[in-house]
């Protein structure tokens, strides 16, 4: 800790929000707009009228600036909410909430907050356009038409439907930290509002029996053909699988990043199968042949490797390794990651009790009918209470011009979330090591104790486990939580930290070693592969003027200090040559190393073209700050300095960290149990650290933030 560390906030926990602009209003009027046909003021009334029994619509702030993340890429255009956490560089834009984030928002997700999937640039569609949107509906049926956005709400009983969206990837992380596989994730709920794929395809009469598949296809542009996937015609017939054509979420029309103007919604399965943008629908003998039906959602053989799932091509085009329904799964949302529960030293602590809480969901419309906790490793568990927001939409029938008919009274199924809750003694989570749930759905399915590790990182369910330490400080105790991985690419969580530390994550034992178990779980750390992204034979060197001189077609970037050349890869990134575009001329190491797998480190030597020259300016921008006249210290978007104050021992591997901020009357201005970022570089390799921390410190201190460290 002799290098100067830097705090810096998460946009999330300090975002102003007193600029943004009020529900349904257009603050631009020259970028494409998301409304539909529907004016103004209708669109600020139409969340006045559900029953107040219904779940609460969640209150929303749409963003009113384009991030400057966004500038230099085609999505430039619209506007995002900085508390979402990118998952993959710049662009395509895919992103998260953080879980507290999204727990705390309830049972419907603002859409600011839901998850986005983006293969490639968002599809610019304006006011017009949107009023001209046709659906082609073809192929194997009598009835061959194409259909505008009058046409679906004339011809067809509009109904709105509440629905959990789940990326087949949703805690893919945990199953990176085992191997980094291809790909991400997310869950997030909303009122769709649309009409039934049933009674379109009715009206379009399918030929059958040849018909068998119905396929989707939208309008986005990428490398290999725009997105498109399929469902069983006999699937897509069925009103009670509840599949939609949608134009609105949350009573308001689709926002550019979830579809706007119109997008399939597939309750009960993966995100994946719901087509954004759509423009097509045909009834076909085969399943859908799109590329990416074919090269995303699956669950590939555990025994590939993802190198394995790149060149061989065979395994993607196998059905039986296709993914459609979700599989059951949970999750804890509270205690939050780096949460601090101080353990009261009064009498009365058997009498105390710590409420945990959290989410769980099932696929194929199956209802979640239990959630276990156990809080001794597995050994044995206790039922937690559940809640079934959806419920309340089957209690009475409501109609209205905006939301059609919203009917779940005579549905059985269940397409949405559920929440639980169970409430903790105090004193046995001070004796606990860790805290684990499961669930099991109506078909019996439960969430199995090992990982299913798979090339894809997809539709990992195993038990949500947090680990629990117990700190001794001066005169109280307190008990700190921490969550298997952290949001987005940040570091972090104990899977991170055992891995580090040479201990196996995929059969964990938390707490301090114990004698007489099975120590077949602690193996010596796997000597990392070492790949070379430099080709031997280059020995040109680059100056910093050569890099930025270079046109943005031809682009050349860097990574770890080496020059390449993106030219001629370009047309084979999957997230389109814009991916690679933005990072022209610039140092692309943080966001290249934070998502990219071995396997595409391995391409890279083929581009390399050279070393840059040292010292002739930093290509990174680190917005480092010194402001001592402001009184409180963090700032959402800059790093400021602290310098190291004192370090006092807690037990052999714990320690708290104390930083003096710029003055001794500034206040650290961050909520409680909020998250900073700390990081510091190494003074021998240069390598930046950078971790996520809650302070210690008590909110009425000034000129220092205690961290505690493990």
């Amino acid at each position: 800790m002799t290098s100067q560390p830097f705090v810096h906030t998460l946009p999330i926990e300090l975002t102003d929000s007193s600029s943004s602009s009020s529900p349904g209003s257009l603050s631009d009027s020259t970028a494409p707009s998301s409304p539909a046909s529907i004016s103004i003021d209708d669109k600020l009334s139409l969340t006045a009228g559900l029953p107040s029994h219904f779940p609460a619509l969640p209150e929303s702030t749409p963003p009113a600036l384009v991030s400057a993340q966004d500038a230099e890429t085609p999505d430039n255009w619209v506007k995002r909410d900085d508390r979402l956490i990118r998952l993959t560089g710049k662009h395509p834009f895919n992103c998260e909430a953080k879980l507290g984030d999204l727990f705390a928002a309830g049972f419907l997700t603002p859409t600011e907050l839901f998850y986005v999937r983006n293969h490639g640039a968002v599809p610019k569609v304006d006011e017009e356009l949107a009023q001209n949107w046709t659906l082609r509906v073809h192929g194997l049926v009598n009835n061959e038409c194409a259909l505008t956005m009058d046409d679906l709400k004339r011809k067809f009983p509009v109904v709105t439907l509440p629905v959990t969206l789940v990326c087949a990837g949703n805690r893919r992380k945990e199953q990176n930290m085992v191997l980094k596989g291809l790909g991400f994730s997310w869950v997030s709920t909303a009122l769709f509002t649309g009409v039934y794929l049933s009674d379109v395809l009715e009206y379009a009469q399918p030929i059958r029996p040849a018909a068998k598949h119905v396929v989707f296809e939208g309008t986005d542009s990428l490398p290999n053909g725009p997105y498109g996937t399929s469902q069983l015609l006999s699937w897509a017939a069925n009103k009670e699988k509840g599949m939609l054509l949608a134009w609105a979420m949350n009573g308001l029309p689709l926002t550019p990043d979830h579809g706007f103007p119109l997008r399939v919604v597939i309750p009960g399965q993966i995100g994946g199968r719901s087509v954004k943008w759509l423009n097509r629908i045909e009834v076909s003998n085969q399943e859908s042949q799109h590329y990416l039906h074919f090269f995303d959602n699956k669950v590939l053989p555990t025994q590939l490797s993802p190198e394995q799932a790149r060149d061989e091509k065979k395994w993607w085009y196998d059905p039986k390794y296709i993914i459609n329904d979700l599989n059951v799964n949970s999750a804890i949302a509270k205690p939050d990651h780096e949460e601090v529960v101080e353990v009261p030293q009064s009498e009365d602590v058997n009498e105390l009790f710590y409420p945990i809480r959290g989410y769980a969901y099932a696929g194929g419309g199956r209802r979640i009918t239990r959630v276990e906790i156990s809080l001794d490793e597995g050994n044995t568990w206790t039922l937690a209470e559940i809640t079934y927001p959806e419920d309340l939409y089957r209690s009475v029938c409501y109609n209205d011009e905006s939301y059609g008919s919203l009917d779940l009274t005579e549905r059985d199924t269940c397409f949405c979330w559920c929440f639980w809750t169970f409430p903790a003694s105090i004193l046995e989570l001070a004796k606990s090591n860790s805290i684990m749930c499961r669930a099991m759905d109506e078909s019996l399915a439960l969430q199995q104790r090992d990982m299913y590790w798979n090339p894809t990182g997809m539709m990992n369910n195993w038990w949500f486990r947090i680990a629990i330490h117990r700190i001794e400080l001066e005169n109280r105790t307190v008990l700190r939580f921490e969550h298997p991985t952290l949001a987005g690419t940040a570091s972090g969580g104990w899977m991170q930290r055992m891995k580090e530390a040479g201990q196996s994550i995929t059969n964990p034992m938390f707490g301090p070693a114990r004698t007489g178990v099975d120590d077949s779980s602690a193996v010596l750390p796997e000597p990392a592969e070492v790949i070379s992204m430099k080709n031997p034979n280059i020995k040109r060197m680059i100056t910093v003027a050569e890099l930025k001189a270079q046109p943005k077609e031809q682009p050349w970037f860097v990574v770890d200090g080496e020059v390449y050349d993106g030219t001629g890869y370009l047309a084979d990134h999957p997230g389109g040559a814009d991916s690679i575009i933005i990072a022209a001329g610039q140092d692309a190491s943080e966001d290249f190393f934070a998502i990219h797998s071995p396997d595409a480190k391995k391409k890279m030597a083929a581009f390399h073209i050279g070393t840059l020259v040292a010292g002739e300016g930093d290509l990174q921008n680190d917005d480092l700050v010194d402001e001592e006249d402001s009184p409180t210290f963090l700032h959402k978007t800059k790093w400021k300095p602290v310098k190291l104050q004192t370090i006092t021992p807690i037990s052999p591997d714990t320690s708290i960290f104390r930083f003096a901020l710029q003055t001794p009357e500034q206040s650290l201005g961050l909520p409680v149990g909020q998250h900073v970022f700390v990081r510091l570089r190494r003074k021998d390799t240069g390598e930046m650290v950078q971790r996520a921390y809650t302070p210690v410190s008590r909110e009425q201190e000034v000129g220092h933030i205690d961290l505690l460290v493990k």
